[in-house]
């Protein structure tokens, strides 16, 4: 890295990282109360439709860089006509109103990889557009004394609530919680969202060993202040202790300690990672049950789903990402293995039908939309990528019974693949297939392929194997394997640690696979029962 570089990190840290700093200290020397919480999930129930109005005109209409300002005009809609539609049909109403005339993002979109185009529209989207004020703003807790408090102290507050609700019913407020994810931002909002009035984490585990593995400024910022600055004003968290995603015997030396004890142990973790631990667990012979797993960030199959009960363990589902936050967490009395309430107090959630589907949306894509004015992004009918079922029922747990009546279930990815805990970008697969490998192998990118085998999993991760057609001629395959892996570190796509576990990525010389229709796609997945994108 040049100094250039590391300057500009340095100055990249200080400028998002201490406000958020700031804001986590805010919160932590004061959490909210079950009471509170409670009181402000049902002042969001009653006020959804008036607080979307609120937030769509402050965040929107208002803003003459927004993106969703310019997609809004293209289709003639403005204040007035969307408050009429709001008034009409609901949130979600207005919402599918909107899709339909062309306003929305998808994945692509929101990260620059392609044009919003619309008709005679097309503009490239900034990330920086969608960005909350960082004006001051009211405090969003009920019970609490009306004042303004800052932008990242009222994010901090607006996580908790459901959170703290969440904990509540599943009798989570007496136990002792850990987290198991890299060194990150949204591993501080997960220690969080295990903190509230009286109970907050002990134990935070990090799948890079800083002493093994380099990891950036600000990773190592979050990972030597949070735990620093939290202690200082006498509410800390914990520093992280290394676990290696293929090496997590400290994980379940604290399980199995606080098993011991008599108390309750509650870890969040990727899918694949909990996996892994069920897998690693049973070899060593642990009894783990009675322990408890919030797992994310991957499909939760029933396949995986049963892995990790095997061990003893009780596992809750929970969907979010890193631009929205936290927007579903699991039913206590689930039909299905991912059978989740969606917070839709805080989020509103449309599908694409089936006779309008896109070339990017495929029937049933969900679009997000965020309700809550404190998250740091703004989104409109966002596309994250996924596709979901929606129902709406009583199902008879302590969740439903908070008025999350609505469920998300069997969510799964067509933007991205989830493997080894981490989320790889169909891009980041574009600029592999289509430039690294046959610039340094020749051929064309239909001579290249990555095959997503569900089926197979090796340590809880679904398996990758990149196939490579033998008319490319003679290669060396374990450097093929080390050039894509090193081209998708390089897009930010995997973390150091993946490079040096070498059974989830493997090099097969066969022909890619061929769709039903005849396609070759540049990532083909066994669990596929249509022909993707």
């Amino acid at each position: 890295m040049t100094w250039a570089a590391s300057a500009q990190e340095v100055v990249e840290t200080a400028v998002r990282g201490g406000p958020f700093l700031v804001g986590l200290l805010r919160y932590l020397r004061a959490p909210i109360t079950l009471e509170e919480a409670r009181a402000t999930l049902e002042r969001r129930l009653v006020n959804r439709e008036a607080d979307f109005l609120r937030l769509v005109g402050r965040m929107v209409y208002a803003r003459r860089a927004s993106p969703y300002r310019r997609l809004l005009r293209q289709a003639g809609c403005e204040y007035g006509d969307l408050a009429l539609l709001v008034r009409q049909h609901g949130v979600e109403g207005a919402l599918e109103a909107l899709f339909r005339h062309g306003v929305y993002l998808t994945v692509s979109e929101l990260r620059g990889d392609r044009p919003v185009v619309r008709g005679s529209l097309r503009f490239q989207l900034r990330l920086c557009h969608l960005r909350s004020s960082w004006r001051v703003l009211r405090s969003p807790i009920i019970g609490r004394r009306a004042r303004s408090v800052p932008h990242y102290v009222a994010m901090f507050q607006d996580l908790a609530v459901n959170a703290v609700l969440t904990m509540d019913a599943r009798g989570g407020t007496v136990w002792r919680h850990g987290h198991w994810s890299n060194v990150a931002d949204s591993s501080v909002l997960w220690l969080v969202r295990a903190t509230g009035a009286g109970y907050r984490p002990v134990r935070w585990f990090s799948r890079l060993d800083p002493a093994v593995t380099p990891i950036s400024l600000r990773r190592r910022v979050i990972s030597t202040l949070v735990p620093r600055l939290t202690a200082m004003v006498r509410v800390p968290l914990p520093s992280p202790t290394p676990a290696p995603y293929l090496a997590p015997r400290p994980i379940l030396d604290w399980l199995s300690e606080e098993l011991a004890a008599g108390r309750t142990p509650h870890l969040s973790s990727p899918v694949g990672l909990a996996v892994s631990l069920s897998r690693e667990a049973r070899r060593a012979g642990l009894d783990l049950r009675g322990a408890q797993l919030t797992i994310s960030g991957e499909p939760a199959t029933p396949a995986r789903v049963a892995e990790i009960k095997a061990a003893g363990f009780t596992p809750v589902v929970a969907y979010g990402t890193r631009e929205s936050g936290l927007i579903a967490h699991g039913c206590l009395e689930p039909t299905v293995a991912d059978d989740m309430h969606l917070y839709h107090d805080a989020y509103g959630i449309v599908r694409v039908p089936g006779g309008e589907a896109t070339a990017e949306l495929p029937s049933g894509a969900v679009l997000l939309t965020g309700l809550l004015p404190s998250w740091p992004y703004a989104l409109l009918n966002v596309s994250l990528g996924d596709q979901a079922r929606m129902t709406r029922r009583e199902c008879g747990c302590a969740m439903g019974a908070l008025g999350w009546t609505w469920h998300l279930d069997t969510v799964r990815s067509f933007e991205k693949i989830s493997v080894a805990a981490t989320s790889i970008h169909f891009s980041n697969i574009e600029r592999l297939v289509d430039e690294v490998l046959p610039s340094q192998f020749g051929g064309a990118p239909i001579d290249y392929q990555l095959y997503d085998v569900d089926d197979e999993m090796v340590h809880g991760q679904t398996r990758l194997r990149l196939l490579i057609a033998p008319s490319v001629g003679a290669i060396d395959e374990q450097r093929a394997r080390t050039l894509a892996l090193a081209a998708l570190r390089r897009d930010g796509a995997i973390t150091a640690d993946l490079e040096t576990a070498r059974d989830w990525f493997t090099v097969d010389r066969q022909p890619p696979v061929v769709s039903a229709g005849g396609k070759i796609y540049q990532i083909h997945r066994a669990s596929w029962s249509t022909e993707p994108r």
